[in-house]
């Protein structure tokens, strides 16, 4: 319920009750999902680097933050992001634990907007990975690529054009974080710049 529909059904309202009548309001916005999210529940080891983390990526600070628990939900992005802290060697839940093959990302619309992800991450020191006009998956992409603190990658990337071949020879997509630290390198007259390696593709 908007505000101007909550005055609609009751025209009487006195300008007293104006912040308890926004306050319902704001509560039926919140909990009533205006779009399909996917969502995704994190076990974290450490909770506050985990949200600064997140807001940093995702552009937004938490909607619900609770001693051991923070949600994100992102107005443009359909996702509904929760966090969930685990002490190390909790038996009750498995702890963080992050592999070469998982990996998260956003699909932005324009480089424009990867640029803006990036900036966001240098701006709070966090490392970043650049691939730009790389071939990863029968796409041509920019991208950047950075590490939550238990080590999953996260991608924001941007699609150019389709191709009919899966990766360039010099993209590191889909290769192990290992293996594509000892391998990767700037190419001379290229678009693609390359720093830490994070995470794989695909």
């Amino acid at each position: 319920m908007m505000m101007h529909e909550a005055f609609a059904k009751n025209p009487c309202v006195h300008f007293g009750d104006a912040a308890s009548v926004w306050k319902k309001a704001e509560l039926t916005m919140t909990n009533t999902p205006t779009m399909h999210r996917v969502h995704i529940s994190l076990t974290v080891s450490d909770l506050d680097a985990s949200v600064a983390f997140y807001a940093r990526l995702l552009g937004v600070a938490p909607d619900k933050r609770r001693g051991d628990y923070a949600r994100f939900v992102p107005d443009d992005i359909a996702i509904q992001l929760a966090l969930n802290h685990v002490e190390s060697g909790a038996p009750d839940r498995g702890a963080p634990k992050a592999t070469n093959s998982e990996h998260f990302g956003v699909v932005v619309p324009s480089s424009g907007d990867v640029a803006r992800v990036r900036n966001r991450l240098a701006a709070a020191s966090i490392a970043t990975r650049s691939e730009n006009d790389t071939v990863c998956c029968y796409a041509r992409q920019d991208k950047v690529w950075a590490t939550d603190p238990d080590g999953r990658a996260w991608e924001v990337y941007t699609v150019l054009d389709d191709t009919e071949h899966r990766m360039d020879t010099t993209s590191t997509c889909c290769q192990p974080a290992s293996d594509a630290s000892s391998s990767a390198a700037s190419t001379k007259g290229s678009r693609r710049s390359v720093s830490p390696q994070i995470g794989r593709c695909c």
